[in-house]
């Protein structure tokens, strides 16, 4: 489920109505264990073709754990792993549940909110796609918990905001994940439909 959230998370974008010809949108899904992004463009108003970014040595995800140095610059992804393999004490991994609570997580001995770590994650992923596309993305969706409401999901506005990605539309995992359900298999009046996710580290699941 994780491995293919982030191109489920795209689908949001409803198309060529939202996204200009040959301009693409980014949608983002950070995990407890790994990240995933994918990438949709428009191209001659043909349905929207959507490929999973590639973030690392690995084609579909990397690992969502953070490193910081002795100066607080913070380090992703493969970078992370490779710094946080020589000290593993300045490596921070399983930050999501922290995301709106005041106590702050501690990396490489410095406080930082996890709301800050999410978002600048976020930011270091939209840097890495724009270098590998030559431009921006006209669009950015983020998938989250669906218990990010009220106080967590303010906070994270927030510190999406600093990082310069404010305008990015926070979707639910679940709800995402229908959606692009939907798109393929069209739900009859009256129909239930299950999601289930199960990641690295929980298994949740909804309906």
């Amino acid at each position: 489920m994780i491995i293919t959230q982030g191109r489920k998370a795209v689908q949001i974008f409803g198309g060529s109505n939202c996204v200009s010809e040959f301009d693409y949108a980014l949608a983002i899904d950070i995990g407890n264990s790994r990240v995933v992004s994918a990438i949709a463009r428009v191209s001659r108003g043909e349905r929207a073709e959507i490929v999973l970014c590639s973030l690392g040595t690995s084609q579909h995800s990397t690992s969502s754990g953070v490193f910081a140095d002795a100066h607080r610059s913070l380090f992703f992804g493969d970078d992370a792993e490779r710094l946080g393999a020589q000290q593993p004490e300045r490596m921070v991994r399983e930050f999501l549940q922290s995301v709106g609570a005041d106590a702050p997580v501690m990396v490489g001995g410095h406080a930082v909110a996890a709301e800050e770590l999410y978002a600048r994650m976020c930011a270091w992923i939209v840097d890495s796609v724009t270098a590998q596309e030559g431009a921006p993305p006209a669009q950015i969706a983020i998938t989250h918990p669906p218990s990010w409401v009220g106080h967590r999901q303010s906070r994270l506005l927030t510190a999406l905001t600093r990082v310069g990605i404010g305008s990015a539309i926070l979707v639910a995992e679940p709800i995402a994940s229908a959606r692009r359900y939907e798109i393929e298999h069209p739900l009859k009046s009256g129909q239930l439909l299950a999601v289930y996710d199960l990641g690295g580290t929980r298994f949740d699941a909804w309906c």
